[in-house]
């Protein structure tokens, strides 16, 4: 009798002893799916953070074209010039000025999206602000390498603003270029010559 007992309650610790790793297993699975979870939204959160804090150098993912405004100025420089002014408007207002003579056209959207594109496709927005400070390099006579900054700041310049909401991205250039931003400047001071001729003083 005593064998008959003693194998019982050898079966039934068993059986205890199974039905405890099977909750345990149980229990250790369902910490592991909520770690995971529970990483992967940290992670999500971290990525999240990460592409505001990018898009912060880079204009908004999203704005009203009402809230654009593109500034594009060509200064003389030494040079006996007046300075030149476009300023273009997403309400489709736009105005050349030439030092106190100021001429008002009407600018009309698919032209405005154009120019948008264009200064996307060149990144406009990963640009220097300046390519004025240019630097290069020249050898001492101990063998070492030195480096030199050269500033134009008498020359002929011309600058490019972009401006929605509070964000504002400005590059000047030289005569040098970009080539790009060239081919921007020179197809919009013709456009507005053009568009100017039945134009209207601007108040």
């Amino acid at each position: 009798m005593p064998d008959h007992f003693s194998n019982i309650n050898f079966r039934k610790r068993n059986l205890f002893i199974l039905f405890e790793e099977s909750v345990l297993l149980k229990l250790l699975k369902l910490l592991i799916i909520f770690l995971m979870m529970t990483i992967g939204g940290l992670v999500g959160s971290s990525v999240i953070a990460a592409e505001t804090s990018v898009g912060l150098a880079s204009p908004p993912a999203e704005y009203r074209l009402d809230d654009v405004r593109v500034l594009l100025t060509r200064h003389p420089g030494m040079r006996k010039a007046p300075i030149q002014q476009i300023e273009l408007s997403g309400k489709g207002n736009a105005t050349l000025k030439r030092d106190s003579t100021s001429v008002s056209f009407q600018y009309k959207t698919p032209q405005l999206l154009d120019l948008l594109n264009k200064l996307y496709s060149i990144r406009f927005f990963e640009l220097p602000a300046s390519y004025f400070v240019q630097r290069s390099i020249f050898l001492k006579d101990d063998g070492s390498i030195g480096t030199q900054i050269r500033r134009m700041m008498d020359a002929p310049s011309s600058s490019i603003c972009f401006t929605v909401s509070t964000y504002e991205k400005c590059v000047s250039y030289g005569a040098d270029g970009p080539h790009e931003l060239r081919s921007i400047e020179q197809h919009l001071f013709s456009e507005a010559e053009y568009l100017t001729k039945s134009g209207v003083p601007a108040k």
